[in-house]
């Protein structure tokens, strides 16, 4: 089954996506919610909607896997 992963940057979104793989699913993409660039109130490093200190690795999961 081609599925698309939602991943925070975290251990945890990244497991689910190996476990994913091990079972035999296609990773076809790589999804992510982080909070809009202009609202400086969710700019800090706690939101209770994002995970937000590991977004940045998002683009090195894609290089890593070929997503």
């Amino acid at each position: 089954m081609k599925v698309v992963c939602l991943v925070s940057g975290g251990k945890d979104s990244f497991y689910s996506l190996m476990e994913c793989v091990k079972y035999g699913h296609q990773v076809v993409c790589l999804a992510n919610l982080h909070p809009p660039k202009h609202n400086q109130e969710l700019e800090t490093d706690e939101s209770y909607m994002y995970q937000q200190v590991g977004h940045e690795v998002i683009d090195a999961y894609s290089e890593c896997l070929g997503v």
